[in-house]
């Protein structure tokens, strides 16, 4: 299926973007707790500095998929979220299963060499999600990315950590990832 693949080169995007960071530049809480808020999708998250904010679109098959990413570098890290918003007519063909596929496609496609060292089915809340971990190669360079995707309603939120393989500290990459919350 046509949509299928759009999915794939959309998340796919939304890493590789994620690489280079660029935009405005974003708002935090606090300082002391670099907590980002983003009123537009109604998440919050603990960055370790504030992020770059990029919205773009893509086009395909007729349709105009909207994505933001925030995105900030400290210490040879990479910390994104990304949003996107799909629209009805993705949703209506596409089930939730696919597009956490994909994310996790989306994330192996940025490497050489990638190696899923770990994958689960998580949950935000009632909304399904997967927490992947791969390793590989960017740019003949040792690299490790540890990430979850949901799919909340017709957003799919992807948070990431990328780092030298040899810079992973997972007690402050999972507090990181932790710190994703949806503001009701």
């Amino acid at each position: 299926m046509k949509i299928n693949k759009i999915i794939y080169l959309l998340i796919a995007t939304f890493i590789l973007a994620s690489c280079t960071p660029d935009g405005k530049e974003g708002t935090t809480k606090s300082e002391k707790t670099k907590s980002f808020v983003s009123e537009k999708y109604k998440f919050e998250i603990d960055f370790p500095r504030a992020p770059q904010e990029k919205t773009d679109k893509i086009s395909a098959e007729g349709m105009e998929i909207e994505y933001t990413l925030f995105s900030c570098e400290k210490d040879d890290k990479t910390y994104f979220v990304s949003v996107n918003g799909f629209p009805r007519a993705v949703l209506a063909v596409t089930s939730s299963e696919i597009l956490l596929s994909s994310a996790k496609a989306g994330a192996m496609s940025q490497l050489t060499d990638a190696k899923l060292i770990n994958e689960k089915e998580i949950k935000y809340e009632k909304y399904d999600g997967v927490e992947i971990e791969v390793e590989g190669k960017k740019e003949g360079i040792s690299t490790y990315i540890k990430g979850r995707a949901y799919l909340i309603g017709s957003n799919l939120f992807q948070i990431y950590e990328i780092s030298l393989k040899n810079n992973v500290n997972i007690k402050k990459t999972n507090k990181f990832l932790n710190s994703f919350k949806i503001r009701k």
